[in-house]
């Protein structure tokens, strides 16, 4: 799945800042369970497979 960036802008706006950390580059989203890694690809954030952290 891949966000454009004012999307991206408009989904960190609705969570708390403690359960994300950024980068150059990176954003990486803590969930209970596991964590997101999102990634700029070009001018878009897109979700790195699993097992893919770069």
């Amino acid at each position: 799945m891949c966000l454009t960036p004012k999307a991206m802008l408009l989904f960190l706006s609705m969570i708390s800042p403690e359960k994300f950390d950024t980068s150059e580059g990176r954003i990486v989203i803590r969930a209970e369970t596991s964590e997101v890694v999102w990634t700029v690809k070009g001018d878009i954030w897109c979700i790195e497979p699993d097992g893919m952290d770069t």
